[in-house]
């Protein structure tokens, strides 16, 4: 879903959405599949993943953590994809770095 999977300008309208990794994105998600999506929606997932400190991290520490991050990521990538798929719907998954609320905001502007 990193990918757009059709084009977004032959779409109605855009919808946004912050997750992450808890249950309560998955929730506001399937809130919005059950009250307000529409057909022709184009849903631009956005993922800010946590921040680490690794000024003080040796090289092997910051490699093992940057591996369990993009696992984190593929895994919450797969898992959000389906879930689009099964609404029928299109879009895509973006990611920035950042404090999240600033991430999403700007993410959602260019999109």
């Amino acid at each position: 879903m990193a990918e757009q999977l059709l084009d977004s300008k032959h779409h109605k309208r855009k919808v946004a959405f912050g997750i992450d990794e808890s249950e309560h994105s998955e929730q506001a998600l399937q809130w919005y599949f059950d009250n307000v999506m529409r057909p022709d929606d184009y849903v631009v997932l956005i993922h800010t993943p946590e921040l680490y400190d690794f000024s003080m991290a040796s090289p092997s520490v910051v490699d093992h953590m940057l591996k369990e991050l993009t696992k984190k990521v593929t895994a919450l990538e797969k898992k959000y994809k389906e879930i689009v798929q099964k609404s029928k719907l299109t879009g895509k998954l973006r990611t920035g770095q950042g404090k999240p609320g600033e991430v999403v905001c700007k993410i959602a502007e260019e999109e």
